[in-house]
């Protein structure tokens, strides 16, 4: 697995509040989930699940700059 943004939140641009964080998780067939890191080399076996929780996106702009 090579993903990102799983240490450091996406970043905000001009004044927009970061994004949340991606995580990677790895569930065997027999049910034990174990936190992954952004960069792994592991084997899988049939019936394990790899899950991805892709990052969110950074905000742009100051909230309170929002026009109603």
């Amino acid at each position: 697995i090579i993903s990102e943004r799983r240490n450091t939140a996406p970043y905000g641009a001009h004044g927009g509040e970061r994004g949340k964080q991606g995580r990677n998780f790895w569930r065997t067939a027999k049910g034990d989930i174990k936190a992954l890191g952004h960069r792994e080399l592991l084997t899988v076996r049939k019936g394990d699940t790899i899950i991805l929780e892709t990052p969110g996106g950074g905000g742009w702009g100051r909230p309170t700059d929002v026009k109603k």
